[in-house]
């Protein structure tokens, strides 16, 4: 790191980048939360408190995995159900909805944005407008069907076309 670099403030999009989510989404979070100063500069200090305030989580990493299926589509749908249950994502217990996709690589990001969608309007998550953004969790009265699909034993056929196309 260059000396001066350790001076220089942050901008919107620094702090986007940093937590891998859309300016807009920043200032959401800074409004929400009246932190948005006129000024538009942060510190470095502030990435993890705007990460925090906004409830930005990293899913992907640090032993998160897919699972293993011979469709990987499937296993990305099946991971996102697994990890929703296992992190206790249900009812009125809510995660950012990019919070599900962050992370993972360009083609399982697309294949998990999809799963949501079908997952929403399979009526299996319940979405919740917050003014930190979209929230989402398991419904409750489908807890069970999300078991067997994080499991593998049965994938509601509305969900196939994550992967029949």
């Amino acid at each position: 790191m260059v000396a001066i670099d350790q001076f220089k403030k942050l901008g919107i999009k620094d702090l986007a980048a940093r937590l891998g989510i859309h300016p807009f989404n920043v200032v959401r979070i800074l409004t929400a939360k009246n932190l948005l100063t006129p000024e538009l500069h942060f510190e470095e200090d502030d990435v993890e408190k705007v990460r925090r305030f906004g409830g930005v989580e990293y899913w992907w990493t640090g032993g998160c995995e897919i699972a293993t299926d011979t469709i990987r589509a499937r296993g990305v749908l099946r991971s996102i159900a697994r990890e929703l249950l296992r992190r206790g994502l249900v009812g009125d217990t809510t995660t950012r909805a990019d919070n599900i996709y962050r992370g993972l690589e360009p083609e399982d990001e697309r294949v998990a944005r999809r799963a949501l969608n079908v997952l929403i309007q399979e009526q299996l998550v319940r979405t919740l407008p917050t003014p930190l953004g979209i929230h989402v969790s398991a419904a409750p009265d489908q807890r069970q069907v999300l078991e067997r699909l994080a499991e593998g034993r049965e994938i509601p056929p509305a969900l196939a076309v994550l992967w029949l196309g």
